[in-house]
């Protein structure tokens, strides 16, 4: 499966005052909730996060007391917060459902969401070529 980076307008910055445009490996997954019911969202994948990381919107969408899950530090680009390890999240990439545990956490973003390397990345093989501008993925049998 091959998805093409997503592009976001851009701020410019210091380092390329030329900016308008940032192209980011987000790719298209869906949540699976409670009775079947999905929603589809963009997660960014990201190799340099060691497990997968939601917002409050997900948990709230997945049915997920965010609380109710083991108390864990995190620690990010953002700095430490609090977050809840949740096991056993559903989710559905290019027909490919599978289970991954992750960190929810009332601190970032309600749509925040991060495919990271436990999981995720020992279901599929992950390319992810910055130069063309796309990442793909190969099921792991």
């Amino acid at each position: 499966m091959r998805f093409p980076y997503t592009r976001y307008p851009a701020e410019p910055t210091a380092s390329n005052p030329g900016r308008t445009v940032i192209d980011l490996p987000h790719i298209p997954i869906r949540l699976v909730g409670r009775r079947g019911r999905w929603v589809r969202i963009l997660a960014l994948v990201d190799s340099g996060a060691d497990i997968s990381y939601f917002g409050a919107a997900h948990a709230r969408f997945l049915g997920l007391d965010i609380q109710s899950g083991v108390t864990d530090g995190c620690t990010g680009i953002g700095g430490p917060s609090t977050c809840y390890y949740h096991q056993d999240i559903r989710i559905e990439v290019g027909g490919h459902e599978l289970a991954l545990g992750a960190h929810f956490s009332q601190s970032w973003g309600n749509d925040f969401a991060i495919l990271g390397r436990q999981d995720f990345f020992d279901a599929f093989r992950v390319v992810i070529d910055e130069k063309r501008k796309f990442v793909e993925l190969t099921v792991h049998h």
